[in-house]
């Protein structure tokens, strides 16, 4: 009887790790959401982390530091898409080392957007307009390498402003599988 018991209070560690971001992508909210991760990273080292996704977008550095960190720390992660992947969601989505979908969810594409207020010298603004095309130019180079298209690919799309819908997205190479079943693992949609 002891023996049941001392086996019942061992803690298994979960097979997945859900944890749900949908909010704007700003610091705050991102930076607790690396700390959710990270504190699952200790406790259960051996679990992926599923990050289920839905946001309107926000501050793309904050969405490039979330696809850094994520790359770097090198941890099992699954991104789903659950309805709107748009802007800077997309680098916290591309984080994923298997990207799911359902398939109702869109995915926004656009350049990067600036407001300038106020009045410049001219050296000033070209300096302002030199920062915001290198800020464009790593955001295409992390968009194609994700992706695995050419840069002049993801510049028209973002050219476009395109909002795509998951097999879109698929075939664009952002979604790795669509998933088809209400449990989310059974029947998948590759390309």
């Amino acid at each position: 009887m002891a023996k049941n018991r001392s086996r019942a209070s061992v803690r298994q560690p979960p097979k997945l790790i859900h944890l749900t971001y949908c909010h704007p992508v700003e610091s705050q909210r991102v930076s607790e959401l690396i700390d959710d991760i990270l504190n699952k990273m200790q406790e259960y080292p051996e679990s992926p982390i599923v990050l289920h996704l839905s946001s309107p977008g926000g501050d793309p550095d904050v969405g490039i530091f979330f696809y850094k960190t994520a790359k770097m720390l090198r941890f099992p992660l699954v991104t789903i898409a659950v309805h709107e992947v748009a802007s800077a969601t997309l680098f916290m989505y591309l984080a994923g080392q298997q990207r799911d979908s359902l398939p109702d969810a869109s995915f926004l594409f656009h350049n990067l957007k600036n407001g300038l207020e106020g009045f410049f010298e001219r050296d000033e603004l070209r300096h302002r307009l030199d920062y915001m095309t290198e800020d464009e130019n790593k955001i295409v180079r992390i968009l194609a390498e994700a992706t695995g298209n050419t840069e002049d690919a993801v510049r028209k799309i973002c050219n476009k402003a395109d909002r795509m819908s998951a097999e879109e997205a698929q075939k664009f190479g952002v979604v790795h599988n669509i998933i088809e079943d209400k449990t989310g693992v059974a029947k998948r949609r590759k390309k």
